[in-house]
Formats: structure tokens, sequence, C-alpha cells
């Protein structure tokens, strides 16, 4: 497992790995593409990685001697799906349908990558969730706690 001087960097080097592995799946991704820490602003298409929080590995080193540094990371993909209203407001459930395809092939993609991610640890738990952001964006967010150093 390769090691990170930093956080940002590791979330740099995920984000680098999640974009190959669409890029091998065909799998069309946002354009607008970045690492962060903490929070995201969910304001615009993109794909966005973020540190969320750092722990000590504990199953790392049986031993107790050794604890090399972990951290939680969201990877977000975000769309716009502010389209799905017509004119009166009312919801168009088949553009409603279509936008909800998307978000499921979004968090399958998420899913499947989070499974062949390197973490040091076969318990490294990840999860994929769905939500919608203020102003129409449609969001699918894989939590991940993997290693850093």
């Amino acid at each position: 497992m390769e090691t990170y001087a930093t956080p940002l960097d590791r979330a740099k080097a995920l984000l680098e790995e999640f974009i190959a592995y669409a890029d091998a799946q065909s799998y069309a991704l946002p354009q607008t593409r970045y690492a962060q820490i903490g929070d995201i602003t969910r304001d615009c298409e993109a794909v966005i990685v973020a540190v969320g929080a750092l722990a000590p590995d504990l199953l790392y080193d049986p031993t107790g001697c050794i604890f090399p540094m972990t951290g939680t990371f969201l990877v977000d993909i975000i769309r716009n799906c502010a389209f799905h209203s017509d004119e009166e407001g009312m919801t168009v459930v088949p553009i409603l349908e279509g936008i909800s395809e998307i978000g499921a092939a979004d968090m399958q993609l998420l899913w499947d990558f989070a499974g062949q991610v390197d973490g040091w640890s076969s318990k490294a738990p990840w999860s994929v969730v769905p939500s919608l952001a203020e102003g129409g964006l449609q969001v699918a967010s894989l939590q991940i706690t993997i290693g850093i150093s």
C-alpha cells in the first residue's frame, strides 16, 4: 500500500483512481473534478473527493505498537436535476424516473469502485447514499475509510 504525505494527497490520488475507474467503464462523469478538505459545497455538477475525518488504524497492527493513519473520505457525484418540473412547478414523472436511473447508476459505480479500493484492511468500511442538494442537484455519495500513512 502506498503512503501519502498528507490526507489531501490521498484525496487527490483517490480522485484520480475513481476517474480512471469510471473511464475504464466508459462512464461519463461531470467535468468539474477536485479534491478538498472538509464539508463539500454541493452547488454545481462535479465529482468531489473530500477528507472527512482522520483516525488511527487499530486493526493494522495487532500488537498495538504501530497505528497508521486512516481517513474517512467522501466521493460525491453531483448532477443537475432541476429540470424535472413543468412550467407550473409540477413534477414530470418520466423525467424524474430518468434522473433516478442516472442516480442509481452513479450509486452502483461508486459501490463497485469502493469494492476494489486498496484500504490496507479487509475491514475498510464503505457506504453509498443518495440525496438531493439545494438548487436541484442530485448527489450520489460514497463514504469510505482507507489508509493514508
